[in-house]
């Protein structure tokens, strides 16, 4: 059995249930939505067991071999108020529950969430880049003024982007604007790596791999077309790689083709929203996650 929890019209959650679907495969829907009359209970004795509750409808978590979870901020549902509230209430309880849930048990977890602890800094994350081998942006966080003018100085134009998982535009650095401000908090700006856009989903040791037509300096956020393409075995070897090093069994990689052919990895999304990019003819990730799922046979072995 297979446990999915998430936002039924989130496009990646909803291609992920089709091909469930369409498989006839045994699972159950918890609907994230439902957080605020959902609850988790757990019990240490004989053993430490979870059960999960939706209406009438209770369920245990040992019984689930594996697990597909896209929480969004569980705040945002509790009953009456769309407000995130500052104490602590039913949903943040049910959250973590689960969370601890699916960080110990032997059941697959796409993703399990102590994988996601890296996405919490892009710097951070970028030590485990450089160890598999990819190339990555000249990075620099400060508030001084004097530093990131000496820095623009050293690499020429920089973008300026989110330094955590926070998700944000990516827009080029004006110094002069930055000045204008007078007083700032710490910024993450980066060389600006001149090229092609690519995102390659990883699942397991499978690869599928997109490049974006768009000369914008966000694609995200402007007209583009996403059209499958190839990496270079070594290339792909070393997002496999990425994603077992950071303990993902699914991950979203941005890549930058810079115009001299060199690869520049950006950053590692584990939660990655692929349903975006899982169109047009490209091999399906949807389905890769799904054969993943399906392997109840081969729980997914817990390193440290």
């Amino acid at each position: 059995m297979i446990l999915l929890w998430g936002l039924e019209e989130d496009r990646t959650f909803q291609s992920v249930l089709n091909v469930l679907r369409k498989r006839d495969a045994e699972f159950t829907f918890v609907n994230h939505a439902s957080i605020a009359s959902t609850s988790v209970k757990f019990s240490t004795t004989p053993t430490l067991s979870y059960f999960l509750t939706v209406g009438d409808n209770k369920l245990d978590l040992d019984s689930f071999s594996a697990a597909y979870l896209r929480p969004y901020d569980h705040r945002l549902y509790e009953e009456g108020t769309a407000d995130p509230r500052p104490t602590l209430g039913g949903p943040d309880v049910v959250y973590h529950l689960l969370m601890s849930w699916a960080e110990h048990t032997k059941a697959i977890i796409i993703n399990r969430p102590s994988a996601d602890a890296t996405n919490h800094s892009k710097l951070f994350q970028s030590v485990t880049i450089r160890e598999c081998g990819f190339s990555v942006p000249e990075s620099l966080v400060s508030n001084d003024l004097v530093s990131i003018r000496e820095f623009e100085a050293k690499h020429g134009s920089l973008i300026y982007k989110s330094m955590s998982c926070v998700r944000s535009i990516v827009k080029v650095l004006d110094t002069d604007a930055l000045a204008n401000l007078g007083s700032f908090g710490p910024i993450l700006v980066q060389q600006r790596i001149r090229g092609t856009n690519l995102r390659v989903h990883v699942v397991g040791s499978s690869v599928v791999a997109c490049q974006s037509n768009s000369t914008a300096i966000d694609y995200r956020y402007a007209e583009c077309r996403m059209e499958a393409c190839e990496l270079p075995t070594n290339i792909a070897a070393q997002c496999v790689d990425l994603t077992k090093r950071l303990g993902l069994i699914v991950s979203g990689i941005d890549l930058m083709r810079a115009e001299d052919g060199q690869y520049y990895c950006l950053e590692a999304n584990p939660n990655p929203a692929f349903g975006a990019y899982d169109h047009d003819g490209m091999s399906s990730v949807a389905h890769l996650v799904v054969d993943r799922l399906m392997e109840s046979n081969k729980p997914l072995q817990m390193t440290h």
